[in-house]
């Protein structure tokens, strides 16, 4: 009859193989397949408890000082972590309405020149395009004939006035100048109101000056988002000839279904993030909230202001998954760094036990929850005892295998 298996001298054995000369990474469960027939053959002639002990150091790794040194292992233990309940939203990024401007002429021409190109920045009051029409110049004759004639006018009235006074003469000629004047004030004023929407200014306006060519300026700053209108071609007034947008601060315009509407108000906080970068996170707040459901979709609308990030450009379009954080509370959590993912699932490396020269720790499967700030919740956390320490930096590379 074959000898009981002596749990100490494989241990030894293999920790030997996989600890020298430095830190090896090591697959588990690649050791555990190799060494599977050795124990099942060995236990036919061995007892039970024997073999589940040896079945269970595989499982585990022994390392010197120098060797946790060079690995760069960290320990830590289990922490109480403030996480947050949270409603999940999907939407997408847009434009705050006032910070789009749509360029167009009020009376219409022939677009002679674009001065700036799609993507372009450009400040309040840039010429970005000149149109040209014949009536600006019968508009411009008009106005400086009606400021000729309101000031004849003018003067007349002020005579008539003083020779109403000595009663030169009756008070209806008086009258008649008074309304003859302020009917000339009133077209000029009209006529001035018109040149100032073509951006000309009615008090530099001479009979030496007139043009048949009037600038489009821009009423904000931003950049040249479309431009769509060629040169030469006839614009009509409502035609637009090129836009502007101000991405410095946008929205944030997310879906919440109904059955969460009621848990919203204004000042949540939100986290949200680009599909395709799910470790970069935007933060903002819950600003404005739909009054009505959608009666097709079943969600309200939640609207946040975004104000444009330093390091990551956002563009109106973007889609983000978010999440509205309704209340803080606290779950136990290890640093992410302790997690390791493998085949499927979440493990961690505990500390066994400890001597002056060596330290044993054993891989234990975790239950993961959320994750917020570095730290990921434990939800079998009362699977390890009290002050349990775990490796929660350079555990990766141990369940690993290298040359």
């Amino acid at each position: 009859m074959a000898a009981p298996i002596q749990p100490g001298r494989y241990r030894n054995q293999l920790f030997h193989f996989l600890t020298k000369p430095i830190v090896r990474k090591i697959h588990f469960i690649t050791f555990f397949i190799f060494l599977l027939p050795f124990f099942v053959f060995q236990g036919c002639e061995s007892q039970n408890t024997d073999t589940e002990v040896n079945l269970q150091e595989v499982n585990e790794i022994v390392l010197s000082k120098m060797q946790m040194e060079e690995a760069g292992i960290k320990l830590g233990e289990i922490s109480q972590q403030t996480f947050q309940d949270h409603i999940s939203a999907n939407g997408y990024i847009e434009l705050i309405p006032d910070k789009e401007q749509l360029m167009s002429s009020y009376f219409g021409g022939r677009l002679i020149k674009v001065n700036v190109a799609v993507g372009q920045k450009v400040a309040k009051g840039t010429v970005v395009a000149i149109i040209e029409n014949p009536e600006f110049i019968e508009m411009q004759q008009a106005y400086l004939e009606s400021r000729f004639l309101q000031q004849q006018l003018k003067q007349a009235w002020e005579r008539k006035q003083s020779l109403a006074d000595e009663n030169i003469i009756s008070a209806s000629e008086l009258q008649q100048a008074e309304a003859e004047y302020l009917v000339a004030s009133a077209r000029l004023n009209a006529l001035s109101e018109k040149l100032k929407l073509l951006k000309i200014n009615p008090e530099k306006l001479t009979a030496f000056n007139i043009s048949a060519q009037i600038a489009m300026q821009a009423k904000m700053s931003g950049h040249v988002s479309k431009i769509l209108a060629r040169t030469g071609q006839w614009l009509n007034p409502e035609d637009i000839v090129l836009t502007i947008i101000n991405t410095e601060y946008l929205r944030l315009k997310l879906d919440v279904f109904e059955k969460d509407a009621i848990w919203l108000k204004p000042g949540l906080q939100i986290e949200a993030k680009l599909p395709e970068y799910k470790n970069i996170p935007f933060k903002t707040t819950v600003n404005e909230i739909g009054k009505q459901i959608d009666t097709y979709n079943r969600t309200v609308n939640v609207y946040a202001n975004l104000k444009q990030d330093e390091q990551y450009q956002l563009m109106p379009g973007m889609f983000m998954n978010s999440r509205i954080y309704l209340k803080g509370i606290q779950l136990a959590a290890l640093p992410e760094s302790a997690s390791i993912e493998s085949e499927g699932g979440f493990y961690v490396l505990v500390l066994k036990n400890k001597t002056a020269d060596s330290w044993t720790f054993v891989r234990k499967r975790l239950v993961v929850g959320q994750k917020r700030d570095g730290f990921i919740e434990i939800q079998n956390s009362r699977e390890f005892s009290s002050g349990a320490q775990f490796i929660i930096s350079g555990g990766f590379q141990l369940l690993q295998e290298t040359d």
